[in-house]
Parts: C-alpha cells; structure tokens; sequence
C-alpha cells in the first residue's frame, strides 16, 4: 500500500505525534520514511543581507544547526524502530517546499503534524498542514 511517506518535521510537539503514526505505518506497511525539514528565512531578511552583515551569516548558520538538532531527534526516533528512512533539508517557505517536494518526490503518503505555528499565528496566515492539505497531489495524513 504505503511505499514512500514523507514526514515533515518541525521539532513541534505535533510533527512529533505525526513521526510517531508514520513510524507505526512504516512499520506495519514496509514503506521508507523520508524526514523532511524546511530551513525558513524570512525573505524580508534576504534584502538586507549586506546591511546586515555577519549577523545575517550567524542567523542562517543557527537556522542550519536547529534544522540539524531536528532532524537529529527524527533520526533517533526512526532507528529506535528499525524503520528504513534517508532525510532532506531544504530552504524555502515550509508549505510551498513541502508542496514541491511531495510532487517531485513520488510520496505514496504526507504525514504532517495540525500544528507547528501558534493557534492565533495558524489562523492568521493559515497553518502550513492546511495548505498542504489543499494542494498536494499525494493523500495526505494530518496528525493532532
């Protein structure tokens, strides 16, 4: 049934609970998990990169190390279970790169945690499960 899953991880507590049921489906279903984190940097910051200097080189280069000590739970998690999984990291604005992965990717299955934003900030700009929801061409799991 399930071959590849993607699994977009945050560090939040709900693409947490998401790694969780696809490790439980991998499991049941032989499917390679791929852990997937999206390095965000506001693109009003990228206009100011040279006024800004070394702190702007400083603040993507803790963006990288976040991203790694992510990933590095999700891999901790994964081989606990001895599930098959490779992992990606990518900058970009997390929906649209999750969007474009899950089209490029061949992924069988999205599992995504509801929430990685605040309640008011999710209903404000609309969460990033949300639009992944609503244009992604694989099915898509949401896991509270």
């Amino acid at each position: 049934m399930y071959k590849k899953i993607l699994v977009p991880v945050d560090g939040s507590d709900s693409s947490t609970e998401a790694l969780k049921h696809a490790v439980k489906l991998a499991g049941l279903t032989g499917a390679e998990i791929t852990l997937f984190h999206v390095m965000h940097f506001p693109a009003q910051l990228e206009t100011y990169s040279g006024k800004l200097g070394e702190a702007y080189y400083l603040m993507k280069d803790r963006i990288k190390e976040h991203a790694e000590e992510i990933l590095e739970k999700a891999r901790e998690d994964c081989s606990a279970q001895k599930i098959s999984f490779t992992e990606k990291a990518v900058w970009g604005e997390p929906a649209n790169e999750i969007i474009q992965e899950t089209q490029q990717g061949g992924y069988d299955l999205v599992v995504i945690g509801s929430r990685g934003l605040g309640e008011i900030k999710g209903w404000l700009l609309g969460s990033v499960s949300q639009r992944v929801v609503r244009h992604s061409k694989s099915p898509v799991l949401v896991v509270r």
